[in-house]
């Protein structure tokens, strides 16, 4: 498909939303495995970004700073702060307003961000936490069900159920429009399995790696003006494998060498005049030692009714966290308090829990200090060992800061701003304000 002469003249954009990397480990691995491609990218011209948000879990978080740059607010403005929450801002993505002004876009695992229309809309796939949004067109679905289930049931997955999505993914790849996505994830996804142990990092890692290619295809055949991609494989690297000692583990090398290859394929088959923006939204630094764990509930349901707190509906979100929907406001008081009231052995509250509505809970974990195996959890009347309802996940070795990064081919940007004033340069690149 041609773009329009005016996009031609423009030159079309393309957003990498390469979550949360850190510059300066990407440039090591880069020189120590000579990623061209990294290595390229990053000798484009930078900007520093920052946010207002300055606390981890309350806003310093992905789910908030890539609502920041969809939005072209703050987090004070949109007031999004949970995983999930795609219909609490006021304010549309910026690329609608680009569709009311005759721009087509597609948009690729965007976080925490709606469809809101299909004006202009050549494809939409939100992240696998936004319970609320499907795919467009409705064929994109099968691709996502798989890694919606995945990513929230990983520690209790029901067979059954898995087997049902990933035939699902296979209908969706056996399509012939999907032959050239299917063929080339397949082949590096195979060649992976003849030469490692496959472990839940190497396959979360392959399902970026399995949008991107979907992407790249839907791209070729629909040639949006304004097209972004989210990319979380590197984000979730260096929160559990970026080693201080400068060691590079083999998932956090894999996680690299797709990140280099993904980007070179965008670098070689972007237009003559499209202009590439690669954004972390927000950064991490090390903190490889410091003895942070991530903990994760085994199964949010079983761990409500251990509680007798009856429910209509879970939705498990990334990591430590869930959002609780009851047929009614006493049940949902019922939950609130006993999961206020949960306690650890040494006295530290289990959970933070907010109340979204009068029938809708919040809750995460909020402890991140090593527990002894023997620790138990308690509210009320109610006991039972930790680990029977939360698992350690992992010791962190990323964390996140307010510092950000943006790498521009051809795209001219300030030297520093705010990370949501990238929406404004956008549209303004399109002559739309």
């Amino acid at each position: 498909m041609k773009l329009d002469e005016d996009t031609n003249r423009q030159g079309r954009v393309t957003l990498i939303e390469l979550n949360e990397f850190n510059p300066v480990f990407l440039g090591q691995a880069a020189e120590r495995l000579n990623l061209k491609n990294v290595k390229e990218m990053l000798s484009w011209p930078h900007t520093s970004t920052t946010t207002d948000d300055l606390v981890e879990h309350q806003g310093l978080d992905p789910w908030v700073q890539w609502v920041n740059v969809h939005t072209g607010q703050p987090s004070s403005n949109h007031e999004v702060k949970r995983l999930g929450d795609t219909t609490t801002s006021p304010y549309p993505p910026f690329w609608i307003n680009l569709a009311e002004h005759g721009k087509s876009w597609g948009a690729w695992g965007v976080m925490n961000t709606p469809q809101v229309t299909d004006t202009e809309c050549r494809f939409f796939f939100p992240d696998p936490w936004s319970y609320q949004e499907n795919a467009f067109p409705k064929e994109l679905e099968d691709v996502l069900r798989l890694p919606r289930y995945v990513s929230k049931n990983y520690l209790d997955l029901d067979r059954r159920r898995a087997a049902r999505e990933a035939f699902a993914l296979v209908r969706a790849m056996s399509r012939p429009g999907n032959w050239p996505a299917s063929f080339d994830f397949s082949r590096r996804f195979l060649t992976e399995c003849f030469h490692r142990k496959i472990s839940i990092h190497t396959l979360t890692t392959f399902v970026d790696y399995l949008g991107f290619c979907f992407f790249m295809e839907k791209s070729r055949k629909l040639a949006p003006d304004f097209r972004v991609i989210f990319l979380n494989l590197i984000a979730h690297l260096q929160h559990q494998f970026w080693s201080a000692d400068e060691e590079i583990h083999p998932e956090m090398e894999l996680g690299l060498k797709l990140t280099d290859r993904m980007l070179g394929r965008i670098i070689r088959e972007a237009d003559p005049n499209e202009k590439i923006i690669v954004m972390n939204g927000l950064r991490q630094k090390n903190v490889d030692g410091e003895n942070i764990c991530v903990y994760r509930q085994n199964n949010p349901e079983e761990l409500l009714r251990w509680l007798d707190c009856p429910f209509n509906t879970v939705e498990q979100c990334m990591t430590h966290d869930a959002h609780v929907i009851f047929d009614d406001e006493v049940h949902a008081d019922r939950a609130f308090e006993r999961l206020e009231a949960c306690r650890l052995s040494d006295g530290t509250k289990a959970f933070f829990v907010e109340r979204l509505s009068e029938t809708k809970l919040f809750y995460q974990i909020d402890f991140e200090h090593v527990v002894p195996e023997h620790a138990e959890i308690t509210s009320g009347n109610y006991s039972c060992k930790l680990s029977d309802v939360i698992s350690v996940y992992a010791v962190r070795t990323g964390a996140h800061v307010p510092d950000g990064d943006i790498y521009s081919r051809a795209f001219p940007l300030p030297e520093t701003m705010h990370n949501h004033e990238l929406a404004e340069h956008i549209q303004q690149h399109f002559g739309v304000s």
